[in-house]
């Protein structure tokens, strides 16, 4: 069976993409599966691709071995497409979902509309056949006005796809990969 790693040590990232690629066989392996842990991958990147790439890159040369790697986040349209390449660490040093995901509500709270939409940046590097890939997936949708469901992390539990009329937080695993960003 091939395996591919994944430069994150998110477990909820790491769930998923084990969901997407069961059904191909592959074996998806993450920072939790280095015995000498590393410290956090510097995302020094102003867009989500940057990002992307040096976290595969930085994990590609570390084992030599084919790494994909996300740099993913939410914008809010009618605040600047705030908090953008920002969205782990603009609330920092709260690292809570819940709180965060609160004063991001009330952030939004005079926006008359909250478009939104979810964006990750995938970059696959492949160092033995020096393969170097790019994908961009974008999920529109709202920002909720109080949060819905349990199956989350992240933004899940505000994040609404309208065709749906539900939250990233209410659609089982194999769904979000469906509509997600990410998937």
């Amino acid at each position: 069976m091939k395996e591919i790693w994944i430069a994150t040590s998110n477990k909820n990232k790491v769930r998923e993409f084990q969901d997407m690629f069961q059904n191909v066989n592959i074996i998806v392996k993450s920072l939790l599966d280095l015995t000498n842990p590393i410290p956090e991958i510097p995302e020094t990147g102003t867009t989500f691709k940057e990002n992307a790439f040096c976290k595969a890159d930085f994990l590609s040369k570390l084992i030599n071995k084919p790494v994909l790697a996300d740099d993913s986040g939410l914008e809010i349209i009618g605040l600047d497409h705030f908090p953008g390449v920002n969205t782990r660490r603009w609330a920092y040093p709260i690292t809570d979902n819940k709180i965060i995901n609160d004063l991001l509500i009330e952030k939004c709270q005079l926006l008359e509309r909250r478009d939104a939409q979810a964006i990750c940046a995938l970059c696959y590097i492949d160092p033995i056949k020096e393969v170097r890939m790019f994908f961009e997936g974008v999920t529109e949708g709202l920002i909720t006005d109080k949060a819905i469901g349990h199956n989350a992390f992240g933004y899940d539990t505000i994040f609404l796809i309208p065709e749906l009329g539900r939250t990233y937080a209410e659609l089982t695993l194999t769904e979000k990969n469906k509509y997600s960003h990410r998937g």
